[in-house]
């Protein structure tokens, strides 16, 4: 008799097994560690560069325009080296100067302030996520192993009331199955680590 296919094959509970593994049987050796040229290392998938580089030309645009001014007519717009957030208590001389550079040093001090604190947050949130799915899979994981019975049926009883012995080899299948489940509850998790850092893991 023909043996099912991986897709076909069913446990002893009568459950559809999903395929784990490629159906040739070969195992494909992915390598766990990416490549490590200058490209990769500078301007790879971790890299921000593509996101800010607008913003970087931006300010650059900007910043070389104030030193142009300063330097080529007698306007001088340089202001004294202190902290962003404190500009607004800086003494000048000019009125029209020191209420630009006092909203200024308020507008900038607000947007630092909130990109610092919606970073946080954001940080915070993905923390609680992970920890929610930690705790879940500890729980998941402890009822499987803990509540689901020794049997596939229920256990006939005699005339007498009493209930039958176990079945050792039923036993066996069920606690196979019960590892099982655990194993891909952890797997899970990895997976989920390793999809979210966009890893290359080990696939066979």
């Amino acid at each position: 008799m023909a043996q099912p296919s991986n897709a076909q094959a069913r446990s002893s509970t009568g459950h559809v097994l999903l395929p784990a593994f490629n159906s040739n049987d070969v195992p494909v050796l992915v390598p766990l560690v990416t490549s490590r040229s200058l490209i990769s290392w500078t301007f790879g998938r971790g890299t921000v560069i593509w996101r800010i580089w607008p913003a970087v030309l931006l300010h650059t645009a900007f910043a070389a325009a104030v030193v142009t001014i300063s330097m080529k007519t007698h306007f001088n717009l340089g202001i004294p080296n202190v902290m962003l957030t404190v500009l607004g208590t800086a003494d000048f001389h000019c009125t029209v100067r020191h209420s630009l550079t006092q909203y200024t040093g308020v507008v900038i001090g607000f947007v630092i302030s909130y990109r610092a604190s919606s970073g946080y947050d954001r940080y915070w949130q993905g923390r609680g996520a992970w920890s929610d799915l930690a705790r879940t899979s500890r729980t998941f994981s402890r009822l499987v192993w803990i509540h689901v019975p020794l049997k596939l049926a229920p256990i006939p009883t005699d005339p007498s009331g009493k209930a039958g012995e176990l079945d050792v080899s039923v036993a066996r299948r069920v606690m196979a199955e019960k590892r099982a489940a655990l194993g891909l509850i952890e797997g899970f998790v990895v997976a989920v680590k390793h999809h979210l850092r966009g890893k290359i893991v080990l696939v066979c």
